[in-house]
């Protein structure tokens, strides 16, 4: 039987079809019969749990599938006679048992494919069996043995998954019992770390969830101080050990898996540890991190570092939260604790220029410089594809390659542009929410966490400490490099639009704010003449300076008021400079007609300048006199971008900048800006080719307008000429949504009912309503 069980697995798992097809659909019926099923079974587990050299690597990967199917599943488990089930339990863990190493390898589960399954098996028979009548913990100790150390940790996350005080209790203890020899293994396997590399990085998995399953706010484990600090103790030893030598990890790639592993193994220690030992240790992390982050050696950090930097950084970040409670990423610090990080921060460091200065500084500035910066792949990606950029998401390329991860670009112009109000909202999100370790559907950072990291440590310092002011500001002026290096003056430039909304009143950072603001504006000033005469990279990188510009200038405009202003007398002149800039930049340019990469660049200065004049919009203190100014250029230069951007969801975005400016403006003291809004988006609707959401944006914005007029308490003397213009244009709007939608004209034309209907009872609520019954 077992020669024939042989070949039929062999002949199911062969490249021939000819061969395969009649072999699998033979070896299916007779598993899923229910006939001589306990022979079919143990045949099966004989062959595959046993070192028969006849027997192909896909044939036992075959054959675990179709046993673990009639062992586990259920409905071919009750087919299967217990004591067979018993039978095959035992030459699995014989199986098990036979790849043992003294290299803290375990054969078996090194197998390719193979390996997987054997830890799915043992996770199902954890599931099953767990503290049964015949269960025995025996088995954690046995895989243990055996350094068998993916089964353990499958079969501990599935006793994990039981949530019965019960079974918790039992779990809780069971990981207590196995920890200290855990932890002792992972520390032999780190003195020889080059040839136990993988059993290392399996080990850092198994500790990982260990301490991540037993969570912070679980049963309280015996002798827990003791076992953190001697988790604390190797995983630093092993953290040290996988960054001794940056150079080296290009030789083992699987380095850079390890890095990511005892990272992220530290991270899950230090929120889950007790507040003493947390206090004992955060004097050695910060250490430990500094030297990573600060390396300037020859090699750059790339993608595979960074895998590992973002757990590193979500610990500086938690610990920089502890000075005060409302922020969700903070960690839990004694008194002592923090007068230690304190301490800390304020130890003189020299720096590799020669100069005093202190840690937390040195810090500050070594994650500036190496993961704060944009790559040039990032800004061309920006300027190539401005539209994509913006969308909701971000776009990322696709690359190819045994190396496509490393080459790939992700591009958010969302979190570049606007990311000093990103940072606010991360700031208030915990942790686990922002590091992507909870059970929230909305993940926070974007896949470039490192930076996004980075600008909420510097968003943090600035809002808890107040030394951050000098600390900030020697960085600036340490870097400052001008506009000769444009990728660093873009940083620049970005890093003080996250300070501005802290330091903004304070006279040096008005100072640089309007220096870095006035060369910026320089080098865009005649950008749009210029494109096209000089090589493509030179374009992207001007390109790149005023987008940034645009960004800082409105903050400049808004936030930066002088001390002692206390009428705040600049913030009109500031506004309505600010406005002319971007009015000029919004609007289409006369050489606009030039080749698709020049239409692109200069596309992405117009998202730009609209992006900056939305933010302005929802200030609440931007002058509503300045707006009237340039509400008419407003106007035009949304039409020309609606009209010349390609995406539906571009064109819903310019569209809102009328909404912002309805909300904006007193329509009864400014009624002149009623008829060119409503023949604006008159004419937005007669354009042929806009997508059913954008007809319904647009009536939307119809009735924005309208219901904002009608919230007017006093009649206006030109309430009777503005019912007779609505009279005749909206309800044409209404016939066409309504028979569109009925029609189904266009595709998804269904979608402009509801605004249709919505703009309708815009007509008639309200005492100023056109055809109000009063």
């Amino acid at each position: 039987m077992s020669l024939d069980i042989i070949s039929l697995l062999n002949s199911a798992a062969c490249d021939d079809p000819n061969v395969m097809v009649p072999a699998s659909q033979h070896l299916t019926s007779v598993t899923q019969s229910g006939e001589n099923c306990d022979n079919i079974c143990s045949a099966i587990a004989s062959c595959v749990f046993s070192n028969n050299g006849s027997l192909s690597a896909d044939g036992r990967f075959l054959g675990l599938i179709y046993l673990k199917n009639l062992v586990f599943d259920c409905k071919n488990r009750h087919n299967v006679d217990l004591n067979v089930k018993r039978k095959v339990e035992m030459l699995f863990f014989e199986y098990i048992s036979q790849g043992t190493e003294n290299s803290f390898t375990n054969l078996v589960e090194n197998i390719p494919r193979i390996s997987g399954l054997v830890a799915e098996f043992t996770a199902r028979y954890v599931k099953n069996e767990w503290l049964k009548n015949d269960w025995s913990d025996s088995l954690w100790d046995n895989l243990l043995c055996w350094h068998a150390w993916s089964s353990l940790r499958s079969g501990l996350k599935a006793a994990a998954s039981f949530r019965l005080p019960t079974r918790r209790r039992a779990f809780n203890a069971t990981v207590t019992k196995l920890l200290p020899s855990v932890i002792n293994c992972f520390k032999s396997a780190t003195t020889n770390l080059e040839v136990n590399i993988d059993p290392c990085i399996r080990l850092s998995k198994l500790l990982y969830s260990c301490f991540n399953l037993v969570g912070k706010n679980d049963v309280a484990l015996i002798n827990k101080t003791e076992i953190y600090e001697d988790a604390f103790a190797v995983a630093l030893l092993a953290l040290e050990l996988a960054f001794q030598s940056m150079l080296d990890a290009e030789k083992f790639p699987l380095m850079f898996v390890f890095r990511r592993r005892v990272s992220k193994l530290l991270f899950a220690l230090f929120l889950s540890c007790p507040s003493e030992t947390r206090d004992c240790v955060i004097e050695h992390i910060l250490d430990r991190i500094l030297i990573i982050v600060s390396y300037s050696g020859d090699v750059q950090p790339n993608y595979k570092d960074a895998c590992a930097m973002k757990w590193l950084l979500g610990i500086t970040y938690s610990v920089l939260c502890c000075k005060s409670p409302k922020y969700g990423g903070q960690v839990d610090l004694t008194e002592h604790g923090k007068r230690k990080l304190a301490l800390w921060m304020s130890q003189p460091y020299q720096l590799p220029s020669g100069q005093i200065s202190n840690k937390w500084t040195y810090f500050m500035m070594s994650l500036f410089e190496h993961w704060f910066i944009l790559t040039p792949n990032e800004l061309q990606f920006f300027t190539s594809d401005p539209e994509g950029c913006l969308s909701s998401g971000g776009i990322s390329s696709i690359s190819v390659g045994h190396d496509a991860k490393a080459n790939s670009v992700y591009a958010d112009l969302n979190s570049i542009w606007n990311v000093d109000n990103q940072a606010s909202e991360l700031c208030v999100c915990n942790i686990e929410t922002i590091m992507g370790i909870s059970d929230s559907s909305q993940h926070m950072l974007t896949p470039q966490p490192c930076r996004q990291l980075t600008e909420l440590i510097f968003t943090i310092f600035c809002r808890l400490y107040e030394e951050a002011d000098p600390v900030l500001y020697e960085i600036v002026q340490s870097v400052n490099p001008g506009t000769n290096k444009p990728y660093i003056f873009e940083a620049i430039m970005r890093f003080v639009q996250l300070c501005l909304p802290y330091f903004g009143t304070k006279a040096n950072w008005i100072t640089l704010a309007e220096q870095l603001v006035a060369d910026g504006l320089a080098v865009g000033n005649s950008i749009q003449d210029r494109i096209g005469s000089q090589p493509m990279e030179n374009e992207i990188t001007s390109v790149t300076i005023l987008t940034r510009t645009l960004s800082l200038l409105s903050r400049y405009s808004v936030q930066c008021i002088a001390p002692g202003d206390v009428e705040f007398s600049s913030l009109k002149p500031n506004c309505n400079d600010a406005l002319s800039h971007i009015n000029r930049f919004l609007n289409r340019p006369s050489n606009w007609d030039q080749n698709v990469i020049q239409k692109q660049l200069i596309m992405c200065i117009r998202l730009a300048a609209a992006y900056s004049l939305t933010w302005l919009l929802e200030v609440s203190v931007f002058p509503e006199d300045v707006l009237v100014l340039h509400a008419e250029n407003v106007l035009n230069g949304t039409l020309f971008l609606i009209q010349d951007v390609k995406e539906c969801e571009t064109q819903i975005y310019v569209l809102t900048l009328l909404g912002k400016l309805i909300h904006k403006i007193d329509l009864i003291a400014y009624p002149q800006f009623i008829t060119p809004i409503l023949n604006t988006l008159n004419h937005l609707w007669s354009f042929g080719g806009l997508s059913a959401a954008l007809r319904a944006s647009i009536l939307n914005t119809v009735c924005l307008l309208i219901t904002e007029f009608n919230g007017f308490n006093e009649c206006s003397s030109l309430l009777p000429e503005f019912n007779t213009l609505i009279h005749s244009s909206v309800i044409n709007l209404i016939q066409i949504s309504l028979y569109q939608a009925e029609e189904n004209q266009i595709n998804g034309s269904e979608a402009l009912f509801e605004p249709a209907v919505r703009l309708w009872a815009s007509l008639v609520e309200g005492l100023n309503s056109a055809w109000s019954p009063d």
